[in-house]
């Protein structure tokens, strides 16, 4: 068998993340972390290794038969792994070369420009979509999906259009992004950081240069360098906003997941307790 290197480090806050086999996860990181380059070559790992989904799906649900896994495996038109950002066009302009760099190193991928997809020999599928039109997350039926910056996304995105489909798939979640105050990317840390099903992450500036090496810290004080030189100069004012552009909305009745529809039911609970806190903060 052919060996093909993607070319990717992962920095070392995203070993223990890919390592791991749990179906959820949230991870409040900082700015620059590298957090979109990791979520990608996980889903490029995920798409390409039938071994690794395999442990996964054993390890949520060891009961699975042969044929069961099977299904799950290799569904009808592959498995279909799906990045989503505030923002279709931010996709594409942020992270669709991105996807297309790491995928490049593996021979026989196909790739659709207009759809955002890239489809592996494999059979299995990475796209790219925007929180902004949450009708085109409605369709598939997803085996693992990443929201990336997902504090500024709606925050029933989850529970009102993908928990249904995924759950059909035992398909993996991962919250990401920087918060910005008690958020619902906060509160969906906070109401899982201590649950073992999940794995969570708090990456912040300080713990990335206590525990990051070479190059990586290196950016990273430079980039702290640059934002005091700006404050100094008068050009960055600290703690303040961007302008209030419009956020997407999804105009639906807010559907918690529940108990019984192939969700977790300690998932259903602290994602609806997530959910409420963020009702309850306006």
């Amino acid at each position: 068998m052919a060996v093909v290197t993607v070319p990717y480090k992962p920095r070392n806050w995203a070993k223990a993340f890919h390592d791991r086999l749990s179906r959820f996860a949230a991870l409040v990181l900082h700015r620059r972390a590298g957090k979109t380059t990791a979520l990608m070559n996980q889903h490029i790992r995920a798409a390409m290794d039938d071994g690794w989904e395999r442990a996964r799906l054993l390890k949520i649900r060891p009961e699975l038969s042969d044929a069961e896994l099977k299904e799950l495996i290799r569904p009808p038109g592959g498995r279909h792994y799906g990045h989503v950002l505030p923002l279709r066009t931010q996709a594409k302009l942020v992270v669709w070369d991105k996807l297309k760099h790491y995928a490049s190193a593996i021979p026989g991928i196909r790739v659709n420009e207009s759809e955002l997809l890239i489809r592996f020999p494999s059979g299995h599928k990475v796209q790219l979509f925007g929180a902004d039109n949450p009708d085109a997350l409605r369709g598939p039926g997803f085996s693992g999906i990443s929201f990336d910056e997902y504090s500024q996304q709606p925050a029933n995105i989850f529970s009102e259009v993908i928990s249904k489909a995924l759950a059909d798939h035992l398909g993996y979640a991962i919250f990401a992004g920087t918060i910005k105050g008690k958020d619902h990317l906060y509160r969906t840390y906070e109401a899982v950081k201590d649950d073992p099903t999940w794995f969570s992450l708090w990456q912040d500036i300080d713990r990335s240069l206590a525990t990051e090496d070479g190059i990586t810290v290196q950016l990273l004080e430079q980039a702290m360098a640059d934002d005091r030189a700006q404050i100094a100069q008068g050009l960055t004012q600290l703690g303040g906003d961007l302008p209030n552009h419009r956020q997407p909305q999804i105009v639906h009745i807010l559907e918690m997941p529940v108990e019984g529809v192939g969700i977790e039911p300690g998932f259903a609970r602290q994602f609806a307790q997530a959910q409420v806190a963020q009702a309850a903060a306006g």
